[in-house]
């Protein structure tokens, strides 16, 4: 047996929401469905008697035949709700399903959200300290010259 949530937050199964409309229609056709027959079996006893009677059989068949009419007409009725149940319940499963996986999906995209923070502040610092040695870039000449005066000044102290 299925159940639905409705806004109210109150769990009716399905057969709980067909009975409230169409299950009592349907059973208040079988009520009258049973009285019909009652007066065809009463109308048939009075005719076999000879007795005089407000209603024929035959009119009793009629009125029975109409019924039965509106009755399958109900039955059809609820068939049809019945299945619109089970497809709003299909419905309501493939939507879950389908949170579980955006959840799985945002979980991995802010993951990756990180990953690309992380890297992008990396390439930054990288890109930094580039631009500083570019700034404090020294020729070729001038570490010769340094080194000459290193060596000069190291050789005379010693």
């Amino acid at each position: 047996m299925t159940s639905t949530v409705h806004n109210s937050g109150i769990t009716m199964s399905t057969r709980q929401v067909l009975d409230t409309d169409v299950g009592s229609k349907i059973s208040n056709l079988v009520d009258e469905y049973q009285r019909l027959v009652r007066q065809l079996v009463s109308a048939m006893e009075s005719e076999v008697a000879g007795l005089a009677t407000d209603v024929t059989s035959e009119e009793m068949i009629d009125r029975i035949i109409l019924h039965d009419g509106r009755l399958q007409q109900a039955v059809q009725e609820f068939d049809q709700k019945r299945q619109l149940m089970a497809t709003a319940q299909e419905i309501r499963s493939t939507i879950a399903d389908s949170d579980v996986a955006l959840t799985g999906i945002e979980k991995q995209l802010r993951a990756a959200e990180i990953a690309v923070t992380t890297a992008l502040e990396t390439a930054r610092k990288k890109l930094a300290n580039i631009k500083r040695a570019e700034e404090a870039a020294m020729s070729a000449e001038d570490i010769i010259a340094l080194a000459h005066e290193l060596s000069v000044s190291f050789g005379t102290n010693a």
